[in-house]
């Protein structure tokens, strides 16, 4: 598997972050089934929910059967998505926050820092959040990214959003244009302001919300990165109007994007910017099923 934010290319079968992927899709592991016997010949231990095997009756190993769903076989929610990028070391980068490696953090010039209690940017401190969370497309239906959800033990766990076409708050072109689309998402911060059923994606643009270290460190002034919740999308729509066509909108985020990415060199954070327009065709706040898949 690769490590931790390494870019990851469209046919690789690698671990996402802590996201188990097969040939660019969420798979459940699976093994050949269990007769019932070890090598020697022995009678197995009773079986369990945690014994590594596939047997009493279930779909997957330890799971299905009497045992936990397995991930394929957990119910859909319904929930919808935001977006926000505001540079702030995430929570899942604090050792005591997560049972398993923290998440990897930055300095101000996005150099990887190896000291994980490095105070956050947000705090003063010199701890931002690295720029290769940005989403990445797949192809025209898969998408992988990084998201803040609601408080609790969310660090490391994996999400597939499904989005159904439909916009949080009505009617929105952008929301219908991804419908059945899917990302696959790993939970990085939390947020308070956050609720149950919300993902609010890593999106470079998508508004500081309510910390911003990006001033600091991309140099920007507070109007440049727009509105403070929704970024360059609420801006235009602000600019533009609330009826305006959306390839008006997306032109006019494309052009914020070049504006205060492009212009100072930030490649990846231009990518993902553009990302959204292109990939997520400017969707607002668009509604999803979703279901945890690792």
């Amino acid at each position: 598997p690769l490590e931790h934010n390494q870019r990851i290319a469209p046919q690789d079968s690698v671990s996402f972050g802590f996201c188990a992927m097969g040939a660019g899709r969420a798979t459940v592991a699976a093994v050949a089934f269990d007769p019932g016997e070890d090598e020697g010949g022995e009678a197995p231990d009773e079986p369990s929910c945690d014994d590594g095997r596939q047997n009493q009756g279930e779909a997957g190993v330890d799971c299905g059967g009497p045992c936990p769903a397995c991930a394929a076989e957990r119910e859909w929610c319904d929930g919808y998505a935001t977006r926000y990028w505001d540079c702030c070391k995430p929570h899942c980068g604090w050792p005591p926050n997560t049972s398993t490696s923290p998440a990897n953090i930055c300095g101000e010039s996005d150099e990887p820092l190896s000291d994980a209690n490095t105070p956050s940017a947000c705090d003063g401190g010199g701890g931002f959040q690295c720029q290769n969370y940005v989403p990445r497309a797949v192809d025209d239906t898969l998408a992988y990214g990084y998201a803040a959800s609601s408080s609790g033990d969310v660090c490391g766990r994996c999400f597939e959003l499904e989005f159904t076409g439909q916009g949080r708050f009505g009617a929105d072109p952008g929301s219908a244009a991804i419908a059945g689309k899917t990302m696959i998402v790993q939970a990085l911060n939390i947020g308070f302001d956050v609720a149950g059923g919300q993902f609010d994606l890593l999106i470079p643009g998508g508004g500081v919300g309510a910390f911003n270290a990006c001033s600091r460190q991309w140099g920007v002034s507070s109007d440049e990165l727009g509105a403070q919740f929704g970024g360059f999308l609420t801006a235009c729509q602000q600019q533009l109007g609330f009826n305006a066509s959306r390839s008006a909108y997306k032109s006019c985020v494309r052009s914020r994007c070049s504006d205060v990415f492009g212009s100072r060199g930030l490649t990846e954070l231009e990518t993902g910017c553009d990302w959204f327009v292109d990939w997520f065709e400017a969707a607002d706040n668009p509604n999803i099923r979703y279901r945890e898949v690792g």
